[in-house]
């Protein structure tokens, strides 16, 4: 899938997503494995807000993990504090803008983000990369402070001789705007890297549905036939 339509920041972000974190010269540090997914972070010297990395291996296929990736409502379902997450406006050429508003627990303010996502499929491999942009259909609204992802990106790939499964990567940097400590957003930051493995999961019940439905069709159940004495 070309990338040449990238700008900067969709490149920056497809590039962290990209990178090794084993490699001693990659910047991340090791964080700590949890629930079968591998946390990082790294620190940016531009911003005071770390960059996390998760990373997991996907019981799915690079296609069913677009598709699922692509609707929306379903991601939106396995975060609680997710109270909105819905497209915006389609762009052309894989660009959509994408709107979110979160839900915080008092006294923190509630925050709400827009962003021009771009994504795209290939046979081995997937991507949604992803940074804050303004929109005409998405003014600020009252009760959400307007935060702002510096960036924020999926990369699947397919794993070597096993088409049903890929690797996935999820990088995301976050500022919230206005006066939340830095200490807080970036364990927040941190958190919020568990939907990872959420997706997996939902993504494995939703493939093992599929495949009993396929069963029930191609093997129907017989009636039993009442026995003549």
């Amino acid at each position: 899938m070309s990338t040449s339509h990238f700008n900067p920041v969709h490149s920056a972000v497809h590039a962290l997503c990209s990178s090794n974190p084993e490699d001693p010269n990659s910047g991340w540090e090791y964080v700590k494995s949890k629930n079968g997914v591998k946390i990082f972070k790294k620190s940016c010297p531009s911003s005071p807000f770390i960059i996390i990395r998760a990373e997991t291996i996907m019981a799915a296929s690079v296609r069913e993990t677009f598709e699922f990736l692509r609707n929306l409502e379903k991601v939106r379902t396995l975060d609680s504090a997710l109270a909105e997450l819905k497209r915006i406006e389609e762009l052309g050429a894989g660009r959509s803008v994408v709107y979110s508003a979160v839900k915080l627990p008092w006294p923190a303010s509630n925050r709400d983000f827009v962003c021009e996502n771009i994504e795209g499929v290939a046979e081995d491999h997937g991507f949604c990369v992803g940074h804050s942009v303004q929109h005409h259909a998405c003014p600020e609204r009252k009760g959400y402070v307007r935060g702002h992802v510096l960036a924020s990106g999926y990369l699947y790939r397919a794993l070597p001789g096993d088409n049903n499964q890929c690797r996935m990567v999820c990088v995301a940097q976050v500022d919230p705007k206005v006066c939340i400590p830095t200490k807080i957003v970036n364990l927040a930051t941190l958190h919020n890297s568990a939907v990872v493995a959420k997706i997996r999961d939902a993504l494995l019940k939703e493939k093992k549905r599929k495949m009993a439905e396929q069963h029930s069709h191609s093997h129907p159940t017989i009636p039993r036939q009442p026995l003549i004495g």
